[in-house]
């Protein structure tokens, strides 16, 4: 009963904690297009339909909603992600996605990788809720729980080893280095998360 009237009262969006670089998204993101197929495959974008494109980015997949014959609204926060969406042709506009002011506007709303940065999720869902037509459908991709446990674990052991090291002195470092090369540790980055996928109908 107590967290149900907390969620009625905490109607306010959290502080944005996020800054996005268009460079480094388009250098080091472009995976979350790429491996997208699945769950952009579930939305079944038809010519003439509306749909929300919620944290859309710099606009890559609204691009390929739009190019089925769409017409696609993305809304984001990130400035800067805008500015890039807005240069493809897109029409984009900044919107907090737990301030959703749209009312029975959309056939479908579509989500890829942004969910899980949007910390009051009681606000997303009541404002998707709102945007949908009657029988609309609402596709989300987002980090699930323990979907990064392998890159957690191995940062986790990485910082143990560097903590041992320095407490163990100039002698054990260098023997440390010697018997596990610095080369080896990108590796950890390397892995990719997998993700948790949903789909509803209002």
């Amino acid at each position: 009963m107590a967290a149900q009237v907390t969620q009625q009262t905490d109607t306010a969006p959290p502080k944005p904690v996020q800054r996005w670089s268009a460079a480094d998204y388009a250098k080091n993101g472009r995976f979350v297009q790429e491996l997208a197929g699945p769950v952009f495959g579930m939305l079944g974008a038809k010519p003439g339909e509306r749909i929300l494109d919620l944290g859309c980015g710099d606009g890559a997949l609204t691009a390929e909603i739009k190019a089925l014959g769409a017409h696609v609204l993305g809304v984001d926060l990130s400035d800067e992600l805008l500015a890039v969406a807005r240069m493809k042709g897109l029409n984009v506009r900044k919107v907090d996605g737990h301030a959703l002011d749209f009312v029975s506007e959309f056939d479908a709303v579509f989500s890829n990788a942004a969910l899980h940065w949007m910390r009051k999720p009681h606000l997303v869902i009541a404002g998707v809720a709102r945007a949908l037509r009657p029988r609309g459908r609402f596709i989300g991709e987002l980090g699930g729980h323990g979907n990064v446990a392998a890159i957690a674990t191995a940062m986790r052991a990485v910082g143990a080893e560097m903590s041992s090291r320095s407490r163990a002195g100039p002698a054990a470092r260098a023997t440390a280095r010697s018997t596990h090369p610095a080369s080896t540790l990108p590796s950890i980055a390397s892995r990719r998360p997998a993700a948790s996928r949903r789909t509803a109908r209002r």
